[in-house]
C-alpha cells in the first residue's frame, strides 16, 4: 500500500504530523543553508526520535522503518524538478510505501 503525503509548508523549517499504517509520525523538514539541501527528522507520535538528519534526495529512500516495513520517498510532481529551498512544498510530495 502507498500513501501520498502533501508537504504542508514553504518555510525553511517546519513539522507535520501524520497517521500512516496505524501509527503516528512527526516529520520535521529542515533546509540546511550552509549545505544547500533539505534534511528530515522522523519522530514517533510521542516525539521520540526514530531518525535524525536524513538527507532528502529525489527518488532515493529517505527513511526505512524495518519494524513496520515502511519506506519514505520524495517524488517530483513535475518532470525534471530541482530540489531547493523554494521547491520542496511546491514541486514535491512524500510517498509512504508499506512493504508487505
Amino acid at each position: 500500500m502507498m500513501l501520498e503525503i502533501t508537504i504542508s509548508s514553504p518555510a525553511p523549517h517546519f513539522s507535520q504530523e501524520h497517521q500512516l499504517f496505524g501509527r503516528s509520525y512527526i516529520f520535521e523538514f529542515e533546509w540546511l543553508e550552509s549545505e544547500c539541501y533539505w534534511c528530515m527528522h522522523v519522530y514517533d507520535g510521542v516525539e521520540r526520535p526514530l531518525a535524525l538528519g536524513l538527507r532528502i534526495l529525489i527518488g532515493e529512500p529517505i527513511f526505512v522503518e524495518v519494524k513496520t516495513s515502511m519506506v519514505l520517498f520524495l517524488v517530483a510532481k513535475v518532470p525534471n524538478a530541482e530540489l531547493n529551498l523554494q521547491t520542496l512544498s511546491k514541486d514535491f510530495f512524500v510517498v509512504a510505501h508499506e512493504l508487505i
